[in-house]
């Protein structure tokens, strides 16, 4: 019998394995990969609260993201160099690493290569149906956390809701050489409704990817094609490509159950990033489970506490910038162009610095919906 079970060897999970052990709670972390950090698909750029808020490795970090070039549909760009560093820019993979080996130091236990089957929730506990190398076994734990990452089916084999709201995030890693400044692309042609980005990674390499409801892949390999691109760029790697939830799960927790990071949805729909609100959500994740071992009650009763709290985190955030994507959705390439131009013409980057935080994008978002640059996203009015 473990405490806690975590279906999940990603950053979330071995970030919230962590936080349980050493609060003297037996943790199991199991993983259908064979290696940690096998399926990662991340442009790797990280706040520096998170850094700072989450005790996280310093010793990862690839390159400081100090600024951003936008560039439009038809060419033009600008480009916004704010006084302070706005995000770290890691090798996902050793990030994702090194949060398994503070796991390990601080007795979590990993079963990697092994499916979770199945998911019975009892009035004594959970079992857990797992099959590794061809072998049915079966654990049990007081509490089971889904830290899978979106698009797994154990989480409505657990018996939470599916998200239907989906993108798809495709992504290549790249020589680049010289490349210093974060690029992204905007346009119906690049990415409909969404961005590409080209980030520069260590010893001249980069990563390349864009965002779109459909066929990621294909607008990838058209992107790699021009000219920007394939001018600069050489030895690509195989692209990856992921699902990602554009909404939160309705509800994430249950008897003995909760679902933590891009499983339940707790992700930016402006960029992207899970990181940020996957450990915010695990150290109320954390609290919630330790209290349910004081109390020794593990019912929704205590996990709906969980629920309350992060959504109360975040929610606003995510409602935010729903609500912009909408009215991004509907500008087409002339339109965009012209904002990319009025932006570089008119100086918003003291505006943009007064509102900026790259981990909460609501206060900018809104900001610019509530002062003299909102005409700018009305079509009639700037077309």
């Amino acid at each position: 019998m473990y405490d806690v079970i975590i279906v999940g060897a990603g950053c979330v999970g071995s970030y919230l394995s962590a936080l349980l052990s050493e609060n003297g709670l037996k943790i199991l972390v199991v993983e259908k990969d064979k290696n940690v950090a096998d399926s990662v698909n991340c442009s790797g750029i990280i706040g520096l609260e998170s850094f700072n808020g989450f005790d996280l490795p310093s010793s990862v970090i690839q390159k400081i993201m100090k600024d951003i070039v936008v560039h439009s549909p038809s060419g033009s760009s600008v480009e916004y160099i704010p006084k302070k560093p706005l995000a770290y820019i890691v090798d996902r993979a050793s990030f994702d690493k090194h949060l398994h080996v503070r796991a390990v130091q601080k007795g979590v236990s990993y079963k990697m290569k092994t499916l979770v089957e199945e998911i019975e929730v009892k009035d004594s506990g959970v079992v857990v149906k797992l099959k590794s190398n061809g072998q049915i076994q079966e654990l049990q734990s007081k509490v089971c956390v889904l830290a899978t990452g979106f698009g797994s089916k154990i989480i409505q084999k657990a018996g939470f809701d599916n998200i239907s709201n989906v993108v798809q995030g495709a992504q290549v890693e790249a020589s680049f050489p010289g490349l210093k400044q974060t690029q992204i692309f905007l346009g119906r042609k690049v990415a409909p409704n969404f961005f590409a980005w080209i980030a520069p990674a260590d010893e001249g390499r980069c990563k390349i990817g864009l965002i779109a409801e459909k066929n990621a892949a294909g607008y990838l390999r058209d992107f790699l094609r021009n000219d920007f691109v394939s001018s600069n760029v050489h030895s690509i790697s195989k692209i990856k490509v992921s699902l990602l939830p554009m909404e939160a799960i309705e509800k994430s927790f249950s008897n003995r159950t909760i679902v933590i990071g891009e499983a339940a949805g707790q992700i930016k729909p402006t960029t992207f990033g899970g990181i940020y609100y996957g450990f915010l959500c695990a150290d109320i994740a954390a609290r919630t489970i330790l209290n349910s071992f004081e109390l020794n009650k593990f019912d929704e009763s205590v996990f709906s506490q969980y629920e309350l709290e992060w959504k109360q985190k975040i929610s606003e955030e995510q409602k935010v910038a729903l609500n912009f994507h909408k009215i991004f959705s509907k500008m087409n390439d002339k339109h965009i162009d012209v904002i990319v131009n009025l932006a570089r013409n008119n100086g918003v980057a003291g505006f943009v610095e007064k509102f900026f935080d790259f981990d909460s994008h609501s206060s900018l978002i809104s900001a610019f919906l509530n002062s003299p640059y909102k005409k700018w996203f009305k079509k009639e009015k700037v077309s």
